[in-house]
């Protein structure tokens, strides 16, 4: 509620305050010293201000976020190309699955198609268990690229 917020913000709590004549400041927690503080803002427009005072955010230094290794070539990005396709695959196979293997407790007709789709999939599955392996993972905002410890994240 608005009182709650004007709380939060260090103000006296006032029935009649209005949303839009509220000003807001960033905690002093959020301040960093290598910025520059960044001034309060008004949110809405009101009677003084005929446009809304906007804060900048200071963007990620994002140069730095991987491990020091060496390059590793055969070690697949979790968010790359390959690995997006790839789960769009999985997330096929996995319907595919959840339709076929309830059916196989009834008397199905066997079928040439099925059976190649059968062993699709079930070589899918044992490509996905190796693709794992040459995956890397994000370990507290780092992306890890050593083979042996995707190991045994996995």
């Amino acid at each position: 509620s608005l009182q709650t917020l004007r709380s939060m913000q260090g103000l006296p709590r006032d029935p009649d305050a209005s949303v839009t004549a509220m000003e807001l400041a960033p905690y002093a927690c959020w301040a960093d010293s290598k910025t520059k503080a960044v001034p309060k803002w008004t949110r809405g427009r009101t009677k003084e201000f005929a446009i809304t005072q906007r804060s900048t955010v200071k963007q990620p230094d994002l140069t730095n976020d991987t491990e020091d290794l060496p390059d590793r070539s055969c070690v697949l990005h979790p968010g790359g190309s390959f690995r997006t396709a790839w789960n769009l695959s999985m997330a096929a196979c996995v319907l595919y699955d959840l339709l076929v293997i309830p059916l196989n407790a009834f008397d199905v007709p066997k079928s040439v198609v099925l059976d190649m789709l059968d062993w699709l999939i079930q070589i899918f599955w044992n490509c996905d268990l190796l693709i794992s392996f040459l995956t890397g993972y994000y370990d507290a905002g780092t992306l890890v690229t050593s083979l042996p410890k995707i190991a045994l994240h996995y």
